[in-house]
Formats: C-alpha cells, sequence, structure tokens
C-alpha cells in the first residue's frame, strides 16, 4: 500500500491528512514540484496556505515537473517528504492510519489468517486424539502381555505341582515305598527302646 501509485481521485484523503502541514512549498519541493510552479500558486491564492496546499497537493497527483524522478505520487513519498521537513509526527500519524486501512479493507487476508489459526486448532486437536489413542493402545498391549505373563506362570506352576504329586504318590515308586516302610519301623523301634529306658530307670530309682 506505501508503494501504491496514487491518483487525482484520492485528493481529499490527502488534503485532510496534510491539514495541519504550513509548510507546503517545502513539501512541494521536496515531492518533486519546482519552485517557479510553487511561486505562481502562492501568487494566484494570494498566500492563502489552504489553498495553496491543495493546488500543490493536485499538481503532485498530476505528476508534474519532475514528480516521477523522485519516485511518482505514492504514500511512501509523501512519508519521506514530510519527515525531511521535519513533520515527523504527521507523517507518524499517516503511517498509522494506512496501516489501520489495511487490516480493515482487507477482508481476504484477514479470512486467510482466520483459516491458518482454524487449520493449526484442528491439527493441534487431531495430534492430541493421536496421542490418546497410542496411550490406549500401549495400556491395553501392556495388560494384555501382563495377562498372558500370569497365565504362563499359572500354567508352569500348576505342572510343577502335577510333577511333585506325581512324584510323591507315584504307582511305580514300589522302592519308595520300602523305604518308607524301613523309615517307619526304625522310628517306631527308637521310640519303644526309649520307653524301655525310661521304664527301666524309674524302677531302679524305686528300688533305691
Amino acid at each position: 500500500i506505501l508503494t501504491m501509485s496514487l491518483g487525482i481521485e484520492i485528493i481529499a484523503d490527502v488534503c485532510e491528512l496534510l491539514s495541519t502541514c504550513v509548510n507546503w512549498m517545502g513539501l512541494g519541493i521536496q515531492l518533486g514540484l519546482d519552485y517557479s510552479r510553487l511561486r505562481e500558486i502562492e501568487i494566484e491564492r494570494h498566500l492563502n496556505v489552504s489553498s495553496c496546499r491543495i493546488d500543490m497537493i493536485a499538481a503532485w497527483l498530476r505528476k508534474e515537473d519532475k514528480v516521477m524522478k523522485k519516485g511518482g505520487p505514492t504514500w511512501k513519498q509523501l512519508i519521506e517528504a514530510l519527515i525531511v521537513i521535519k513533520e515527523i509526527h504527521l507523517s507518524e500519524k499517516i503511517f498509522e492510519k494506512l496501516m489501520k486501512q489495511r487490516k480493515v479493507s482487507n477482508p481476504v487476508r484477514s479470512e486467510k489468517k482466520k483459516r491458518r489459526r482454524d487449520l493449526s486448532t484442528d491439527e493441534k486437536r487431531s495430534v492430541k486424539k493421536r496421542k490418546k489413542e497410542m496411550k490406549k493402545r500401549r495400556k491395553s498391549s501392556d495388560t494384555d502381555s501382563d495377562n498372558e505373563e500370569r497365565e504362563d506362570y499359572k500354567q508352569t506352576h500348576r505342572y510343577k505341582k502335577r510333577n511333585v504329586i506325581y512324584i510323591e504318590s507315584g504307582s511305580d515308586s514300589s522302592d519308595d515305598d520300602d523305604e518308607k516302610e524301613e523309615m517307619t519301623s526304625k522310628v517306631k523301634r527308637k521310640i519303644i527302646e526309649s520307653s524301655f529306658d525310661s521304664h527301666e530307670s524309674t524302677n531302679i530309682k524305686k528300688r533305691r
């Protein structure tokens, strides 16, 4: 918008923006207008500042004299000329107004930005959904693996128990039965001998 070429149709807007500019002749020289032309305007308008300023702006927008050598009638050229003649506050005011108009008068760009925001929010939501799904899958896989390990442990434990029971109470363990009988007989003998010994000792004490 700053480098856009301006035409005579926007003279009213430019005059409104430059309504506080008193040094119209210095501004005209910086914009590329000849001093002789500016002097003619001053004589014709009888030193009326507002009228002289309007004629100067019209000559600038019509691209007279050396305006095109300065870059042509653009907002950029006008702002730079105002800075040169020390009208910095006015140049800043024009720049801010142009930026506001640009934001308001460009609905296509604002719509594009809105769509980008919407797309970004949608992408964020999809990423969040994917993360949640991945977490659920991991949890389900972990639980499944835990269940499988438990089942394997149970099966192995049962197998061990069965083997122990089979070893302890097997039908083919005749030798084990014989060994058990021998052990029980030995134990019985020891019990009998110990009881006999204790009985004998009590009798001896009574005799004494």
